[in-house]
């Protein structure tokens, strides 16, 4: 009956100190790591392709964090073709949905690059044997 209560104060203990450590190798080796995971997520810099048609105003990523609270309110920096377009804040934990204004930007095939402000590992989180930088699990990203 103890460990009921217990067990989530030593859980958020243990989220607590992970906030402050620098990654680990495991982990580091995930840095060049751009497209998402096979499970949807995204790590700290997801790289995709969007197709902007005629008369699309804006571009929409939905997404959660999974369960996972970041260790500071998630903001996500939007890129296309290199130059930055837009950047918003997201949540700590939950659901959100962001949609970043296309204006200007002609119709065509665009590389989007999406870099986020924080990461979890489930290593450091909650001690599975994950160690990739997660941001965000994608639901959707839109164009319209």
């Amino acid at each position: 009956m103890w460990r009921s209560r217990v067990r989530p104060l030593l859980d958020r203990r243990k989220r607590a100190e992970t906030r402050g450590r620098s990654a680990s190798a495991q982990t580091l080796a995930w840095r060049d790591f751009v497209a998402l995971h096979a499970d949807g997520w995204a790590g700290p810099v997801w790289e995709s392709v969007i197709v902007v048609e005629p008369g699309h105003a804006w571009c929409e990523l939905s997404a959660s964090t999974g369960g996972f609270e970041m260790p500071t309110v998630l903001e996500l920096t939007f890129a296309l073709d290199g130059q930055e377009i837009g950047t918003q804040r997201a949540t700590r934990q939950g659901a959100f949905a962001l949609r970043i204004p296309l204006r200007g930007v002609p119709p065509r095939e665009h590389r989007l690059r999406v870099t986020a402000s924080a990461f979890v590992t489930p290593h450091d989180y909650m001690g599975a044997d994950d160690h990739r930088p997660l941001s965000y699990k994608v639901k959707a990203l839109t164009v319209g």
